[in-house]
């Protein structure tokens, strides 16, 4: 803001007055959490280039293709954003009282990595979205999805706009990359609260009172 004596020589009017405000608040919290990010380990795959405050992140403007889809977008913006609770979530909290082992497969840490690319456990889950995917990346692009790096592929499928003038991707192929990301990482979300929930039930029913 201006030395607060140009606003007592040339008085706003208090709409004037509201804008200026509003937007000088906007632009300390958008550079705050611009310069932010870069340190904050679970927004890593987040386009914060794209971010203005007041305004939707360019991935939450690519259209759903039904009110299905709308339903999908919670759990994605959770691991998009580091909040979604996995094994290695967990640990951190409980310490000595949980194990970071991925409970569906045993074979590594729960990590968002884990969940969303390697776990053997959720395969079925996956691979035939992935597939999809792979073509559409193929086709268009000329870009084998299944032989990118663990991270590029983490990249295309929880924030594709950060990748979208490396690939010359137009607002179509993000929409139709978008919907089989959503379709997949709501799918692993499913499946690995279905899978624990039947444990914890059985958990519950070996219990002796």
């Amino acid at each position: 803001m201006d030395e607060i004596n140009t606003y007592l020589d040339i008085p706003m009017k208090k709409e004037k007055w509201i804008t200026l405000i509003n937007r000088i608040i906007q632009k300390h919290w958008s550079d705050s959490i611009t310069r932010m990010v870069p340190y904050y380990k679970g927004l890593q795959h987040l386009n914060y280039t794209e971010f203005h405050q007041g305004k939707l992140h360019l991935l939450l403007k690519i259209e759903c293709q039904s009110a299905r889809d709308i339903g999908r977008i919670p759990p994605k913006l959770k691991m998009l954003t580091g909040t979604y609770i996995l094994q290695s979530h967990r640990i951190k909290m409980y310490e000595n009282e949980t194990d970071p082992m991925c409970l569906i497969c045993h074979q590594g840490d729960e990590t968002l990595e884990h969940f969303i690319l390697e776990c053997e456990g959720l395969s079925d889950t996956r691979n035939s979205i992935m597939d999809e995917i792979s073509a559409i990346l193929k086709d268009s692009r000329n870009v084998d999805f299944h032989k990118q790096s663990s991270k590029v592929k983490m990249q295309i499928l929880l924030d594709i706009t950060m990748l979208r003038e490396n690939l010359k991707l137009d607002t179509q192929l993000m929409a139709e990359i978008e919907y089989c990301s959503r379709r997949l990482l709501f799918l692993l979300h499913t499946t690995r609260y279905s899978f624990l929930s039947k444990g914890w039930k059985k958990d519950k029913k070996n219990v002796k009172v």
